[in-house]
């Protein structure tokens, strides 16, 4: 019956299910995580109608529950467990805001430390602006300090209750710590998520799977990637999308058992607002050329006016969807960015995207000896030459070719650098061909002056 909790606060849990027969009675039993059906610490109840709202239960307190299909006289087999822990406090609406200038209930975040040496903490040891901010310290906040001889997972949390649309979020942060095992994630979760201390979301303890993976129906709040290597401020805005329901808004910081180097993360100046006026989404172009471009957007509310900017250029105000940039340069790089106008004073935030015009054609005679060039590696996708085209199907090592620095491949006097090839009996890894397209060649050429 795929049985969810689809909110909760701190003493109702909604659960919801798929019928998947003709059932229009259920019946639904819940108590303390691990009890038996039928026993005195359970609660049995039924109803014709789902989602359906457990009620009157204990805050902070840790439930299974499980829904069976009453059939009329014939019943199915118990779904479940769906375990679920109520809040400690309710749900906050937007527009949430925190500094952690409240000192009694920390603006109602909730911490999942368990028995973890590096504990999420609010204190004065660290803070932005405000006195106080959100801190992962070793010494209960004395310092925003980690220790990193054994590996350790924390989680701190505030849920907000949220209406579907598009929201703004935005946090400040620091946090060095290393390379791809100790840092900050920071997600949207839903609020059947459980966080176990010690455990990433998935429940292991391999640091390096969550750098830049995001659970399923979890929503990345953090650019979908790790945060760390910055002892400074710093500060993450953006925009998520999302149904009606309740949601945490979760501050993970997990360090492995090596190295790395203080301070651990810190987190100040939280804002979850909603937009009353959401951005344009799916820009795409068309029509690109090496001097004009034709870019279109799809509107994700109701407005019927949009702004564009073209890098630092003035800001054009149009009816349309689409819009065509002329008297651009070949081969050279854009940020083009579209804004909704939803009213006066309701504006949406820009949405950018980012294209590279096509190279000229080129005149002949036509000479490249790679030595301007940055040289490459056999790793697919690296630096190649520019307006070049490389042909590679290669799985591991779709590289070749590239512009190596060895001697070896130099043929130009005086040179240092030449494209380097690799013949592989692996041809999978390598690539079973690899080509090197030059530039379009200008075709007003008279051919009977080539060589």
């Amino acid at each position: 019956n795929q049985l969810s909790v689809v909110s909760l606060d701190n003493q109702n849990a909604t659960v919801d299910w798929n019928e998947r027969g003709s059932a229009s009675s259920w019946n639904i039993e819940y108590g303390p995580v691990g009890f038996a059906h039928g026993s005195s610490s359970a609660m049995l109840t039924s109803s014709t109608s789902h989602p359906f709202t457990i009620s009157n239960l204990s805050p902070a307190t840790s439930y299974d529950v499980y829904v069976m299909s009453d059939c009329g006289g014939d019943t199915s087999l118990w779904t479940g467990p769906v375990q679920f822990t109520t809040l400690t406090v309710m749900p906050a609406t937007v527009p949430f805001s925190c500094d952690f200038t409240d000192t009694t209930l920390n603006c109602g975040f909730e911490f999942v430390n368990g028995s973890q040496s590096n504990k999420w903490v609010v204190g004065t040891a660290e803070s932005n602006i405000t006195p106080r901010a959100l801190y992962i310290s070793n010494n209960n906040g004395s310092s925003n300090a980690y220790t990193n001889s054994s590996s350790q997972v924390s989680y701190a949390y505030r849920t907000l209750q949220l209406q579907g649309g598009e929201y703004t979020y935005s946090y400040d942060w620091k946090a060095n710590g290393e390379g791809s095992y100790d840092y900050l994630r920071v997600w949207l979760a839903p609020a059947s998520a459980q966080f176990t201390p010690g455990q990433l979301p998935d429940g292991t303890t391999s640091m390096y799977n969550y750098t830049s993976s995001t659970p399923t129906g979890w929503y990345p709040l953090d650019g979908g990637s790790k945060l760390n290597l910055q002892t400074t401020w710093q500060n993450q805005t953006d925009v998520v999308t999302v149904p009606t329901g309740t949601y945490h808004m979760v501050f993970m910081w997990c360090n492995d058992a090596s190295s790395g180097t203080n301070p651990p993360a810190a987190v100040d100046n939280v804002v979850f607002v909603e937009n009353t006026c959401p951005r344009p989404t799916d820009i795409s172009i068309s029509s690109l050329t090496q001097t004009s471009a034709t870019l279109s957007w799809s509107e994700a509310g109701s407005a019927s006016t949009w702004q564009y900017q073209l890098d630092a250029l003035a800001i054009t105000t149009v009816t349309d969807t689409f819009c065509t940039l002329n008297n651009l340069s070949a081969n050279t790089s854009y940020t083009f960015r579209v804004r909704s106008i939803c009213g006066a004073g309701d504006t949406s935030l820009w949405l950018t995207y980012q294209f590279r015009t096509p190279c000229s054609y080129v005149n002949i005679p036509y000479t490249e000896d790679f030595e301007a060039c940055t040289t490459g590696s056999s790793s697919t996708g690296s630096q190649f030459v520019d307006c070049w085209i490389r042909l590679n199907d290669g799985t591991s090592y779709g590289g070749y070719p590239y512009v190596s620095s060895s001697s070896s491949y130099n043929h130009t006097t005086g040179g240092s650098k030449g494209l380097y090839w690799y013949n592989s009996s692996s041809p999978g890894l390598y690539g079973s061909y690899q080509c090197a397209v030059l530039p379009p060649l200008d075709a007003s050429t008279p051919a009977n002056i080539l060589q």
